[in-house]
């Protein structure tokens, strides 16, 4: 919600449009978490009209890196085909997404994630596990989220032992993150 509140407001306050493709490329992220189809493919279209503006001259922006931010929409877009099942625009969308070499650390990472879910999407476990396992190197293996999905991988591809590991450090690394909230709360508490 605020998110929606600060591009209204950056609209209205006629901000840079790199400052809209930010605050459009946060929307694209929380939208596509949240499976709010049609606010993804809104913000996907802002992003992308202003990088066209850029590409043609239009804009006049040398901060913005055009390549890969085609890059970056050509991922989103493949992440929304994916969640919405259609796995061959889906495809489409991947392969202009890889055939594009400027990056970045970011990119890279979503790109990877975005991979691991077109492989188990379609049923090819051992490549999306080798995404996968980027996803988490990259991330630092702090994340729930990819433990839990390479714990799927894992038993799909008939691996239970590892898939129970995955869950453990899943486990873990949330209750260490409730540890760390509880003492945060004790903490700010008024001391007697």
């Amino acid at each position: 919600i605020h998110l929606k509140k600060a591009y209204k407001l950056a609209k209205e306050m006629n901000a840079s449009y790199n400052d809209i493709a930010q605050l459009a490329t946060e929307l694209i992220e929380v939208n596509l978490k949240l499976g709010n189809f049609k606010d993804v493919l809104n913000y996907i279209h802002i992003f992308e009209d202003i990088q066209g503006k850029v590409s043609k001259g239009i804009i006049k922006d040398s901060s913005f890196p055009i390549q890969r931010n085609w890059k970056m929409i050509d991922t989103y877009y493949t992440d929304y085909y994916i969640q919405d099942n259609e796995l061959s625009k889906a495809f489409t969308y991947l392969k202009k997404a890889e055939s594009i070499s400027e990056s970045d650390v970011y990119v890279d990472f979503l790109l990877a994630y975005v991979q691991a879910k077109y492989y188990k999407a379609t049923g090819d476990y051992s490549k999306s596990l080798e995404y996968i396992d980027k996803v988490v190197a990259m991330d630092g293996g702090g994340t729930i989220e990819y433990r839990q999905f390479r714990a799927e991988i894992y038993l799909k591809l008939g691996k239970p032992m590892e898939a129970m590991n995955e869950y453990r450090t899943a486990l873990q690394i949330h209750q260490d993150s409730s540890s760390v909230q509880f003492d945060r709360q004790v903490a700010s508490l008024p001391h007697i």
